[in-house]
């Protein structure tokens, strides 16, 4: 039993030691790690780039889009490369991006009976001048479209207008609008029914454009909705013409409404108090002093008791107006809405009082004398109290309501221009024009004989520069540019000091031209230190880039810096190029060309000699090439590998002692 283990155990040993020639001969395919490789540290300069290639985008929101939130406008980067001379050239490219995808245009047409001949003629030929500048002399015209909606009291639906229809469509307008009757004039509504049409077509990517013509004077607008908490403020001027609000449509009665004021009132009191029977105070508001009370205010607002006031509707939201329900009689911009009582006690009515009793009661006057005393003191505050207690009058002003809804468009990025084409002979025509002016873009009137009213309905990408700010050690040669280029050395003020700086801008043509040819624009300066920089990093320079969009202000947005570092680096060099073996050892080169020659001890300790194979080398070549050993980089042999050959022996050593082992066994039996 113990034999049978024992035979068991050697020839689970052999199986064993069969494996490993195979792994030998696994390990001998691997190529043997080459020692003749080249590690060199050194130190040298390096640009790295910190937010230098970015895109810009607008905002400030100047480009009015509203099929995005922020528009695009265009690609900045950045390279740096160190010279042999420790120079540095930079190079920075802008490429611009498309903005502009044409113009859609509204034109709201006052059609009403308020405008005159002249106002009327006007219109006709500043709509002719915007439809043959955008669909005619335009190079986008094949993206541009103008629209007319005409109003009176009604609001029309929008017609599409073409070079060759233009005059016809507008005759037609006012033709129609006269046979209507065409009192009252609906601005509110106009403007808001062209805000809607644009709400659908909001995602084309087009710019859109609302463009009211009109003498001016709104007399209808959308009612409020919580009248009582609206906000108002007093109406300027010290009256206001509307129709009377006690009696019904159509029997209205023109009315003006005045401010009053109890200082300049008062000579009605003391007629009241004459009427009374109280007598001797035709001299009460100078022994009252009311005149240094007016003195001290500087104004005599603060006596008023009646005051004018109107909706502040022109700084209404779209939540604020009711869209369900109109208002206006349709003659004036204002409509009476309801009375206020502020108080219904007279202004400064403590002091006055104090100021009246000091002057009727007498100290050393009789019992009987001071009752009448305050009687007549309780009749005049009475009196006051009726006559001058505090009320406001508030009413809509349609002109402020179509201000309103003229801004609420705005905040929706759609333009909004106003014509002037009020008659000149028009005694309002001051504050028309004010209505009008203060609603349309930046707070002036569209000029239609402007040679450049195509850019109007454009987002023109103008202006773009681009600021670098260097390192006070350095000093910039422009070598190649577009647009314009300039360097600027360090200066001191009387307080502050000016780094260098280089100054890139490029105009409106230069961005059309390389957008058009879609190529970049391009900047390339060197730098040059002005002393040596030392080891210590520096930012050699930060940037900024400025851009200017149609007549609005420069915008300016932080565009990276170069920092410059000397670091260390590590250069490895690849395996050497072994081309040739000696007995004594191997040569051969890097891969930049340098000459290695790397020698291999062959000779017995105490018996060495630097390159002593070199003469014979060069004596006796022939000989060489027949003493010559293996490459190092030896290819795959063919022949077994002495592990192979081990391994084998040890398997057929296994198996004859095994068969000895046999062979005694039978013959022990």
């Amino acid at each position: 039993m113990k034999k049978s283990k024992l035979l068991v155990f050697i020839l689970l040993f052999s199986f064993v030691i069969n494996f490993l020639p195979k792994q030998a001969l696994a390990n001998e395919d691997k190529p043997p790690e080459n020692k003749n490789k080249v590690v060199e540290e050194k130190k040298e300069l390096v640009v790295k780039k910190e937010g230098t290639d970015k895109e810009i985008s607008d905002n400030g929101k100047s480009v009015k889009r509203r099929d995005v939130e922020q528009t695009k406008l265009f690609d900045i980067m950045k390279s740096a490369v160190v010279e042999k001379d420790k120079s540095i050239t930079v190079t920075t490219t802008i490429k611009p991006k498309q903005i502009y995808n044409g113009a859609d245009v509204i034109i709201l047409l006052d059609t009403s009976k308020k405008m005159t001949e002249e106002s009327k003629k006007r219109a006709k030929e500043s709509i002719k001048k915007i439809v043959k500048t955008l669909l005619e002399d335009d190079m986008h015209k094949n993206l541009n479209s103008v629209r007319l909606i005409s109003f009176y009291r009604q609001v029309k639906d929008s017609v599409e207008l073409k070079p060759s229809n233009v005059e016809q469509m507008v005759e037609k307008a006012f033709e129609e609008a006269k046979k209507n009757t065409n009192y009252g004039v609906s601005m509110q509504a106009a403007i808001h029914k062209a805000e809607n049409i644009f709400d659908k077509e909001k995602n084309n990517g087009k710019r859109q454009h609302i463009v009211l013509m009109s003498q001016g004077e709104a007399t209808f607008s959308y009612d409020i909705k919580d009248k009582e908490k609206a906000r108002t403020t007093t109406v300027k001027g010290d009256t206001v013409v509307g129709e009377s609000p006690f009696f019904p449509w159509p029997f209205y009665v023109e009315k003006t409404f005045k401010k009053a004021n109890m200082i300049k009132d008062f000579k009605a009191f003391i007629k009241l108090l004459n009427r009374l029977g109280i007598h001797n105070f035709d001299n009460i508001k100078d022994n009252l002093g009311l005149a240094d009370y007016l003195k001290l205010f500087g104004l005599d607002s603060v006596f008023d008791y009646i005051k004018l006031k109107e909706f502040e509707s022109n700084n209404f939201d779209s939540s604020n107006f009711d869209y369900s329900k109109t208002v206006g009689e349709g003659y004036h911009n204002h409509s009476y809405q309801r009375i206020n009582v502020v108080s219904k006690e007279f202004p400064f009515k403590k002091t006055i009082m104090a100021a009246l009793r000091s002057k009727i009661e007498k100290e050393n006057a009789g019992e009987v004398e001071k009752i009448l005393n305050k009687a007549t003191v309780k009749v005049i505050e009475t009196a006051l109290d009726t006559i001058f207690y505090q009320r406001e009058y508030v009413f809509y002003n349609h002109n402020l309501s179509a201000q309103g809804e003229a801004k609420i468009a705005k905040n929706k990025k759609i333009s909004f221009y106003s014509v002037n084409v009020t008659d000149k002979s028009d005694k309002k025509k001051p504050e028309l024009e004010k209505y009008l002016r203060d609603m349309s873009e930046n707070g002036k009137f569209l000029d239609t004989n402007d040679s450049k009213l195509a850019d109007k309905f454009k987002d023109v990408l103008k202006e773009i520069s681009i600021e670098d700010k260097l390192h006070k050690d350095y000093e910039a040669e422009i070598l190649e540019k577009d647009g314009n280029a300039t360097f600027s050395k360090a200066g001191k003020g009387f307080i502050f000091s000016y780094p260098p700086k280089v100054n890139w801008t490029l105009n409106a043509e230069d961005i059309k031209n390389a957008f058009e040819k879609d190529r970049p624009l391009k900047l390339v300066y060197k730098l040059k230190p002005k002393k040596d920089v030392g080891t210590a990093d520096i930012t050699l320079a930060e940037s900024t880039a400025k851009y200017k969009i149609n007549d609005n202000s420069q915008k300016s947005e932080a565009a990276g810096k170069l920092l410059l570092k000397l670091q260390d680096v590590i250069i490895e060099s690849n395996v050497v190029d072994e081309t040739e073996d000696t007995q004594s050892g191997s040569s051969g080169s890097y891969p930049n060309g340098k000459d290695l020659t790397t020698v291999e001890d062959t000779k017995p300790e105490g018996n060495k000699k630097e390159n002593n194979n070199k003469e014979d080398n060069k004596q006796k070549p022939n000989d060489v090439n027949k003493n010559q050993k293996a490459k190092v980089h030896k290819e795959k042999s063919s022949k077994i590998p002495k592990t192979a050959i081990a391994g084998s022996s040890t398997l057929l050593l296994t198996v004859g002692l095994l068969g000895m082992y046999i062979s005694k066994r039978k013959n022990g039996k």
